[in-house]
Order: C-alpha cells, then sequence, then structure tokens
C-alpha cells in the first residue's frame, strides 16, 4: 500500500483505524443481492438459493460467498430477478426515504443499482430520470433497467451539470453517487490501488463540489440529497459537504446509527463505511435536506397519447425505432435520451414487434407455462413444439417468471430469446 495513501487519511483517522482499514483490503469478501419483488418472492428466491443470508440492513438484500454460489450465471438473472451489487454500494440507496410519486434524478447512475432499488422503493410509481455522462456506461444502465423490468425509469446520456440547470427546484430526491478516485474498491480490485494517486483525490474533490452545489439547486423545497462517493479520502467527503454548506443553506439530516458504521466528529450526520467494520467494499454518504415544504412536484409535461396493454396504462412515445410507455410523461425536450421508460414494441421491417423490455415488465398472469424440458430448450435458443398455441407472438414463463418471446406457427414456437442470452 503507498505511503502517501495511509498518511494522507490521517487528516480524521487514527493510525489503528488506518491500519485495520488497509489490513481489510487483503481479507475475502462477500457479494450482495438484490431482490426484484416484482418477479420473486424471497422463499421461492430461498429455493434456488438457500445459502443466501439476508441483510440486517437493507430491505430485500442477502450476501453470499461466491466460492459457493454463482447467482450471476442463472437463468433467474437473466429474467431480471435480482441485482448483484457491492453490500457498501447497496446500503447507499437504502438510506434514501422514497415516497410515493417522487420524482428522482440520479445524477450519475450507471451501471444502475441505485437506480433498481430506487425504482423497486417506489413500487412503478413516481419518475426516475437516470443519467450518465458516458454513452458506454449509460447503455450498460439501459440494459439493466430492461433486464429488471422497469417502467418508471427515463435514461439520458448528457452532463450531470446540464440536466441540474435544466431542472431547477425540481426534484423530490436526488442522488449523487459522484465521480471519485475509487480509493472503496482497492478490496474489489487491485488495479485499483495501482492506479490511485493524490492527484486523482484533488481532482475529483474540484468536480465534486461543482456537482454538489449543481445537485442542491436542482433539489425541491424539502427534498432530499443523498451524496456518496466510493472514496475513504476525507478531501472527497466531508470538505465536499462543508463546501456546499458554505455556498448554501442546508440541513444535514442525521443517518440511524448502527455499530458497523464510522462516523468523523466534525460531520457525525455522516457515515463511512470501512470494510473491517462493515461488509462491503467502502463507502461516504450523506443526507441533506433543502430548507421548506415539500410540495407536490410540478413537472414539465410533454403532450403524450394513452396507450392501454395488457391491462397497463401507459403515456405513449413513438420515434422510428419502435413504441415506448412511461407512467408519467415527463418532458425531456433536449436531453439525449437513450430509454424513455418501457420499450413496448420494436419497428423491424415495416413490422411492429412486442419488444423484450415488456416481456420483463409484466407480470406471469398471461404467458405460456414452459415445463423443465421445454425451459433448457428455450434457454438454449431452439424450437419448442407445442400444441393448442395461437399463432402469433407470446410472452413465455417458467415458475411464473417471464423469460422472453416466442412466436408460434402452427404447434411451433420460434424461439425469440436474445442471442446473447442463450446457454
Amino acid at each position: 500500500m503507498k505511503d502517501i495513501f495511509k498518511s494522507h487519511l490521517k487528516k480524521y483517522l487514527s493510525d489503528k483505524t488506518i491500519s485495520d482499514l488497509v489490513e481489510s483490503f487483503s481479507k475475502p469478501r462477500l457479494h450482495g443481492l438484490l431482490r426484484n419483488e416484482n418477479k420473486i418472492s424471497h422463499e421461492k428466491l430461498l429455493k434456488y438459493f438457500p445459502s443466501l443470508i439476508k441483510h440486517p440492513l437493507i430491505n430485500n438484500g442477502y450476501t453470499y460467498d461466491p466460492n459457493l454460489i454463482s447467482p450471476g450465471k442463472h437463468w433467474l438473472f437473466d429474467a431480471g430477478c435480482y441485482y448483484l451489487q457491492d453490500l457498501s454500494a447497496m446500503l447507499v440507496a437504502s438510506l434514501l426515504p422514497i415516497e410515493k410519486d417522487d420524482i428522482v434524478l440520479d445524477m450519475c447512475a450507471a451501471p444502475g443499482g441505485k437506480t433498481v432499488q430506487t425504482s423497486l422503493k417506489l413500487s412503478k410509481s413516481g419518475l426516475i430520470l437516470a443519467n450518465d455522462i458516458s454513452k458506454k456506461r449509460a447503455n450498460i444502465l439501459v440494459s439493466n433497467i430492461e433486464r429488471m423490468g422497469l417502467g418508471n425509469v427515463i435514461v439520458a446520456n448528457e452532463d450531470a451539470l446540464n440536466i441540474c440547470k435544466k431542472y431547477p427546484n425540481m426534484f423530490t430526491k436526488i442522488l449523487l453517487d459522484a465521480p471519485c478516485s475509487g480509493s472503496g474498491m482497492f478490496k474489489k480490485d487491485d488495479k485499483m490501488i495501482e492506479d490511485w494517486h493524490i492527484n486523482k483525490v484533488l481532482s475529483a474533490a474540484k468536480l465534486q463540489k461543482e456537482l454538489i452545489v449543481a445537485a442542491y439547486d436542482a433539489l425541491a423545497p424539502g427534498g432530499l440529497l443523498l451524496y456518496s462517493t466510493c472514496s475513504f479520502s476525507y478531501e472527497e467527503n466531508e470538505e465536499v459537504i462543508f463546501e456546499l454548506k458554505k455556498e448554501r443553506d442546508i440541513i444535514l439530516v442525521n443517518i440511524a446509527n448502527h455499530i458497523s458504521f464510522y462516523r468523523d466528529d466534525k460531520l457525525k450526520e455522516a457515515i463511512h463505511l470501512f470494510p473491517h467494520l462493515y461488509e462491503g467494499d467502502g463507502h461516504f454518504i450523506c443526507l441533506i435536506k433543502k430548507p421548506g415544504e415539500l410540495k407536490t412536484s410540478t413537472i414539465p409535461k410533454k403532450k403524450l397519447s394513452l396507450l392501454n396493454h395488457n391491462e397497463s396504462t401507459f403515456y405513449k412515445l413513438e420515434d422510428q425505432t419502435g413504441i415506448y410507455g412511461i407512467n408519467i410523461p415527463f418532458d425531456t425536450k433536449d436531453l439525449f435520451i437513450l430509454r424513455y421508460g418501457v420499450k413496448l414494441f420494436d419497428k423491424q421491417n415495416k413490422q411492429v414487434i412486442p419488444h423484450h423490455h415488456l416481456t420483463h415488465f409484466l407480470d406471469a398472469s398471461n404467458s405460456i407455462t414452459l415445463n423443465d424440458e421445454e425451459l433448457k430448450i428455450y434457454l438454449s435458443g431452439n424450437v419448442i413444439k407445442k400444441d393448442n398455441i395461437k399463432d402469433g407472438f407470446h410472452i413465455v414463463s417458467y415458475d411464473g417468471i417471464n423469460l422472453g418471446l416466442i412466436k408460434a406457427s402452427r404447434g411451433m414456437l420460434k424461439n425469440h430469446y436474445p442471442k446473447g442470452l442463450r446457454r
């Protein structure tokens, strides 16, 4: 471990705490799993993975030993039944209180764990504008939103500063998991240790101070801003909050105490997650409120027609590639949007066909149920023979969980399971 890393932590940590922290980087790590309650129950999940352990602090969260099970290689993962995430990162979104119909901004959202958790907490109400400045990472975010079957998320590929300027005093809740120097990933990836430099800390802190002020300005009066980093550096954490406190009138909200949290005396409301205290890679989390009374957000609305499909009602957006549906017609004019709610239908060769996102958004009540042998055939991408199925597109499911599409023709179910998922 670089001496400069250890010495720069002395700004707020004792020698003993630094030693314990550094030592924890080389110890085995447990992994995290967040259950999608829209798709699978606790009991059913444990039927497939009985070694999962319920997380004591995170609703729908579990820990597991990657040497015992590999949930990322199971078909349940591809079906969107859970999201795999570091246990520190998983705690972040769980600490942001979410109310029905909240309008949420996730400023630096990719790969999507915090967006997913927030969307599940909204229970198909409200709206999340999930943004990432990187096109590559934003597309990963889209794929995770699609896999998990979420319908109340708009994915943007923008500079977060521009979004905040466009929507002042707008969002009832904001997540800012800020770009950082990444020391909170030392336990996960040795390359992050080699890549770390104090100049990265100072550069990140400069951007973080810009982002948090912009985020606060986009927050509605009475709203809550959750600031977090996966960094152990005081410069990127407490000092960023102190800078915001100089610039704006803020209320620091105390995060309920737990034996696994570390707090600095100068900012007792916020918490650090250190791997030797909390099972996870490491995070800093601070909750901030804007003074005022939180009112129903008056959002900029796009003029869209209503679409009814399979007992669901959407506001419909149509472009050259497909048809999208969303529960709130949020106006995203001048933003580069990669996904507007649920992609309902694809347009291909002058045909309109159901999209894979739709199959994961809907429940299994109107699906064709596959047996064990048909499941294997479907996941491998092959044709299934099944009589008495009306010609056309259908959703297929197994054990009450939607898998994807088939197209029936004269007793033959042509496989439309995405080629990248076939096994």
